[in-house]
């Protein structure tokens, strides 16, 4: 019989078997009840987005792949398919639409591709060698694994851990950049940390922290794209506030001096949030934006990453929106902000930094 079941940690409980009619040889969780599965059934390769609910499992995209020689892993944010024959790896929105590309140096074909919700890393096993890349291509790192690979790893924050099946164990390798030949003191930059004060029961939870926002009390507002929520935190660390979301936020800006406006693309909605994590208002969205800056009191921009383009849109009194002009972007947006002095748009880009009018 063909079909999932859920396995909670760290009890290790089996939830229950949901059947389901297409074999899949590979999944991987994207976000809340969204998955990402490959089959090759019926002389057919596919990569499905699936959403899972207790009784029955609905296939809401199909990307079609020319062979099975494919691995994948996933954020909240997007996906990444690799693909070994043409050694690239392909990165697609949550909804199923390419992104962009982004080619792999030939270290003998991709043997897998790992994700822990911040980066994907890329495993050559021929020659032992572990590439490290953000969410928007960009590789933050390479390591020359000093051993040989076992076929079945796992990878967090850098962290490889790798079994041993002579001794019945598990190693941990932390990578250290050590490219410079001798590891040099590095003033720090930051002025202080803020470290997180979780409660006893909380304390092993990882918190995977996508956005940050200053309010006007002193106090941050983070969202934990871990765990679909935003955490108020006092100046000295304590969470004194958590809001559930109903889906990943991938942006958190500055509504007013006592609100923030949250971005909720799978909702194409925008949420404005007062301090005391109350939502006050919904505004609903005509696309899945990613990206959101408040320009005046009934007007906004809006980025949406398939395709590139942004959206001055017009709120009216009912939450409603209207387009008022559209500007296509031939890069991928990371963050939109208005600057109050000159009252430009400000657009960052991965390598640049814009500034630009909307008249």
């Amino acid at each position: 019989m063909k079909g999932f079941q859920y396995i909670t940690c760290p009890e290790l409980r089996k939830g229950p078997l949901i059947k389901v009619q297409t074999g899949y040889m590979k999944i991987c969780h994207i976000v809340s009840n969204k998955c990402l599965a490959v089959t090759t059934t019926e002389n057919k390769s596919e990569v499905h987005i699936l959403l899972i609910n207790e009784d029955k499992v609905d296939i809401a995209e199909r990307i079609s792949l020319g062979h099975h020689n494919v691995s994948i892993a996933a954020t909240p944010i997007n996906f990444v398919v690799v693909d070994g024959n043409e050694n690239k790896m392909v990165f697609y929105s949550t909804c199923g639409e390419e992104l962009f590309q982004k080619y792999l140096p030939f270290y003998g074909y991709p043997h897998h591709i790992y994700s822990d919700n911040v980066y994907f890393y890329v495993l050559f096993r021929r020659n032992s060698i572990l590439r490290c890349y953000d969410l928007y291509g960009q590789m933050k790192w390479q390591w020359e694994l000093p051993f040989p690979v076992h076929p079945h790893i796992a990878v967090f924050q850098g962290t490889l851990y790798v079994p041993d099946t002579q001794l019945n164990r598990v190693l941990l390798y932390k990578y250290q950049d050590r490219s410079s030949g001798c590891l040099l003191p590095i003033k720090n930059p930051y002025i202080r940390n803020l470290n997180l004060r979780l409660k006893e029961k909380e304390n092993d939870q990882k918190l995977v922290i996508g956005e940050i926002c200053n309010l006007s009390n002193g106090q941050l507002v983070v969202s934990d794209i871990n765990h679909d929520c935003l955490l108020y935190i006092s100046e000295e660390g304590d969470i004194v506030s958590r809001l559930s979301l109903p889906s990943t936020a991938t942006d958190i800006c500055r509504w007013d001096s006592n609100h923030i406006g949250v971005t909720l693309p799978l909702q194409k909605q925008l949420r404005v949030i007062g301090n005391l994590s109350k939502t006050v208002r919904s505004v609903k969205l005509r696309q899945p934006y990613v990206q959101v800056c408040k320009m005046g009191e009934c007007e906004i921009v809006c980025y949406c990453d398939k395709p590139s383009h942004l959206d001055i849109l017009a709120i009216n009194y009912y939450n409603q929106v209207e387009v008022i002009k559209t500007i296509n972007i031939p890069v991928f947006v990371k963050s939109l902000s208005i600057d109050k002095k000159t009252e430009k748009l400000l657009i960052v880009t991965r390598e640049k930094l814009f500034s630009t009018t909307l008249e």
